[in-house]
């Protein structure tokens, strides 16, 4: 009996040009998809931003109203929102612009230094890591030019004390407090392209995207600030205001 052997059966498989059509096809949908998704996130991420901004606001406000002198909060911690970052991990910044605040920081050469870094008004707010002096030596400098920078809304004294990291130290006699709060950052409020403030009472903003920022909304690293303008009417990104 005869028996036939029959040929092994060949394993089929993708060809290289296959493979890199498939590559190619691949490569194509991620170019769209990607760009799409961060797109979708930092929509997600602004839309947070305004959110948390109208809510901090709310909490000023409120703070305000209860408050037996009618005065914004001096930082944010004072409503609460002291922790409280945007979504890029950056804590949101807080300027009280009206002037309306007691301004502990020592007055006219006769309180003794009040608290060094305590409630001046203008006073920048950011995290006590950015600051190089360490915390509590705020208000060293001995009554210099009269007392209280910016206190109550007025600017009397200017150098007394530029030490201090936002502390409550009483050394010195008079003096300014700290620099307005021994912070060394800027003190001057938001403006727009024709460098007015966009604000009367309080700024309130996020940094952005590059964590960065300066006063006009103009400038580069400004663009993409989230930020609250004409007393709350405007809160978007800064391009757009």
């Amino acid at each position: 009996m005869q028996t036939t052997v029959g040929r092994p059966t060949s394993c089929a498989g993708f060809t290289l040009i296959e493979l890199t059509l498939v590559g190619a096809i691949v490569g194509v949908l991620a170019g769209i998809a990607i760009p799409g998704y961060l797109g979708y996130l930092d929509k997600a991420r602004l839309a947070r931003a305004m959110a948390e901004i109208r809510y901090i606001e709310r909490s000023v406000k409120a703070f305000y109203a209860s408050s037996p002198s009618d005065v914004y909060p001096n930082t944010l911690a004072e409503v609460g929102a002291g922790n409280m970052v945007d979504p890029w991990g950056t804590p949101y910044q807080y300027l009280n612009l009206s002037g309306g605040g007691p301004g502990n920081g020592g007055g006219g050469g006769g309180q003794g230094g009040g608290q060094g870094g305590g409630n001046n008004v203008w006073r920048w707010f950011e995290p006590g890591s950015a600051y190089a002096a360490p915390s509590g030596q705020g208000g060293q400098g001995g009554g210099a030019q009269g007392g209280g920078n910016q206190g109550g809304g007025t600017q009397a004294g200017n150098t007394g004390g530029g030490q201090g990291a936002g502390g409550t130290g009483n050394a010195g006699g008079g003096n300014q407090g700290g620099n307005a709060g021994g912070g060394g950052g800027p003190t001057q409020p938001r403006k727009d392209r024709f460098l007015v403030p966009i604000n009367s009472d309080f700024d309130l903003y996020s940094m952005g995207k590059d964590r960065d920022t300066v006063a006009p909304l103009t400038a580069k690293v400004s663009q993409d600030d989230i930020v609250r303008a004409n007393d709350g009417a405007f809160v978007g990104l800064a391009s757009e205001f």
